[in-house]
């Protein structure tokens, strides 16, 4: 009997190299996504910290220079700010593509995995079938020698037996 081949076996080997690198991308985009929300999270921070100190001073006079460097500060922070937002919802957006990448090549594999499945059931559906073919007939050869080894069987050419 020969054995169980799935002709697409390299296409399965290839699909699944595809479905782990998919998911390291994946990894990947949302260690970068998580960075870039971390960065815009520490910008937040350090201008809220700025607005409370900005607060405070406020509330004592102060050289003209010391306003305007928190002033400063505060438009920096801000444009440091956009441009984390920015860069965050860019690393989103890959890290939405990497997923959609990582289902496309997961349901590839699954497909090849079901398809595989319904092969390996139908050769052995198959491979019993044949086994039992080959034990029917090896039981009616059987049976026939054992028949024609019995006393009573009917022999040709043997004429005291058809008396």
């Amino acid at each position: 009997m020969r054995r169980f081949h799935f002709r697409l076996e390299r296409v399965l080997a290839v699909k699944k190299q595809r479905e782990k690198l998919a998911e390291i991308r994946q990894q990947q985009a949302r260690a970068r996504w998580e960075e870039a929300r971390a960065e815009c999270a520490r910008i937040e921070e350090e201008l809220l910290h700025n607005a409370v100190e900005s607060a405070a001073r406020l509330r004592q006079a102060a050289a003209l220079g010391t306003w305007q460097a928190h002033y400063e500060r505060a438009a920096q922070l801000e444009e440091w700010l956009r441009a984390a937002r920015r860069i965050a919802d860019e690393a989103e957006a890959r890290l939405r593509e990497a997923n959609r990448l990582r289902i496309q090549a997961s349901l590839e594999v699954e497909a090849l995995l079901s398809l595989r499945a319904r092969e390996w059931e139908t050769y052995c559906r198959d491979a019993g079938r044949r086994r039992q073919n080959d034990l029917d007939e090896l039981g009616m050869q059987r049976w026939l020698a054992q028949r024609a080894a019995s006393p009573f069987a009917v022999r040709e050419g043997n004429e005291e037996d058809e008396l």
